[in-house]
């Protein structure tokens, strides 16, 4: 059974000195496949409010009313592939802006608002078994990713339908599952792939994509920090992803950066850093004998510290 497509239930444990309880939300029960989330005062109440990102979703937004949660709107309704979201005010306006890491654009996968990306997800040959179907947009018609093997591997009825490579070679999804079996699972779709910044504007958001050469990788990591000691916190970017499968190829070349403001972008190489060919996790400030140094972890990969020069 291929699982992906399936939302798991989400939770949040409340920390009670080391015990941890979990607190019942319905609000929470389906939110998406989510990857990341932040607490955050959108509204300049001095309450924060929970931000939530995911795969195959739009950022959402839940007030926090005493523990109680409800939805409210961040009128922007990018559907991406978010790796990570940070609060943080970019502009410098004085409220919370959120900062997004998506998938990038530097892929073999393309959305766009009238052109989605979209999945497809159930047991669409009624076996007990899930499956999940991705599809290409072109001319006005979706495309499968997958050749006759990788559908074939979730469909074992396709290899009877279509005898031959060629005999599937260029058909639309809807030719190969009749539009009635694809209409039993569920339906997801991205229109968003590059990774950049909910701006606030008066708790009005507005996507702002950054520059093409923070769209080579997804972006997984962000951290907030006064790196040059200026008095205003800069955002340190990291990325790459290399789970995917041969026809993807890695997503490697992103060497990370330094985000001042959303057009205003240094390159990791530029500023002694060099996070390309790993995949970072996470990004930390950490302090050894006062003073402080930039802690990167990667999946499958030894953890890299970084010293930060013309520290007082």
């Amino acid at each position: 059974s291929n699982d992906f497509g399936k939302v798991p239930p989400s939770y949040i444990l409340q920390n009670d000195k080391g015990i941890f309880t979990l607190i019942q939300s319905r609000e929470l029960e389906n939110l998406g496949m989510l990857t990341d989330a932040a607490w955050t005062d959108l509204d300049g109440d001095g309450k924060k409010e929970l931000v939530v990102v995911g795969e195959w979703m739009a950022p959402r937004a839940f007030s926090n009313d005493k523990g109680r949660l409800s939805e409210i709107d961040l009128d922007e309704r990018a559907s991406g592939l978010w790796q990570t979201v940070l609060a943080h005010d970019l502009d410098g306006d004085g409220d919370q802006d959120l900062v997004l890491g998506n998938w990038g654009t530097n892929s073999k996968f393309r959305a766009s608002e009238d052109k989605p990306l979209k999945m497809y997800y159930g047991d669409f040959d009624s076996n007990g078994s899930t499956e999940t179907l991705v599809a290409l947009p072109k001319d006005g018609k979706y495309y499968p990713i997958e050749g006759l093997d990788g559908l074939s591997g979730q469909l074992e009825s396709l290899r009877k339908k279509f005898n031959t490579y060629r005999s599937m070679a260029g058909k639309p999804i809807e030719e190969i599952l009749d539009k009635n079996v694809l209409n039993k699972g569920s339906l997801y779709e991205v229109n968003e792939l590059r990774s950049g910044v909910l701006i606030n504007e008066g708790g009005t958001f507005t996507f702002s994509a950054f520059p093409e050469e923070l769209q080579l990788a997804p972006i997984t990591a962000f951290l907030a920090y006064d790196f040059n000691q200026d008095g205003k916190e800069e955002v340190l970017a990291g990325g790459n992803y290399f789970g995917v499968k041969p026809y993807h190829g890695r997503f490697g070349s992103f060497s990370g950066a330094m985000i001042a403001g959303k057009n205003d972008v240094i390159l990791g190489h530029e500023i002694g850093m060099d996070l390309s060919q790993k995949s970072v996790r996470h990004l930390n400030i950490i302090h050894l004998q006062n003073q402080p140094y930039v802690l990167v972890t990667y999946n499958n990969n030894k953890a890299e510290v970084y010293q930060l020069l013309n520290q007082n």
